[in-house]
């Protein structure tokens, strides 16, 4: 089991995936073991939690647009997150 938590870890940092992308990989490479989908998940949170570098040049840009939205009301921000990863897929 622990061999499997490597390999997640390794999906999770250095290849950027998420959950939906993970499982069938491990489906394949552990044929014989058990997979739950909600463990999987709060795993990948765990990892990205624990490897979270802090905001970003991108978050730090969205939490200004959604101040000025707050403050002016014609302002219009409108985003779009991936419903798996919870990534952002547009900015209007």
């Amino acid at each position: 089991m622990p061999e499997m938590l490597v390999d997640i870890e390794k999906y999770v940092i250095q290849g950027r995936m998420d959950s939906a992308s993970i499982y069938p990989l491990l489906r394949h490479d552990y044929p014989d073991q058990p997979i739950y989908k909600k463990d999987l998940y709060n795993t990948v949170y765990q990892f990205r939690q624990k490897n979270n570098p802090g905001d970003t040049d991108a978050s730090q840009m969205l939490e200004l647009l959604m101040k000025w939205k707050d403050s002016d009301p014609l302002w219009v921000v409108k985003l779009r997150l991936d419903s798996v990863s919870r990534k952002l897929r547009f900015l209007l």
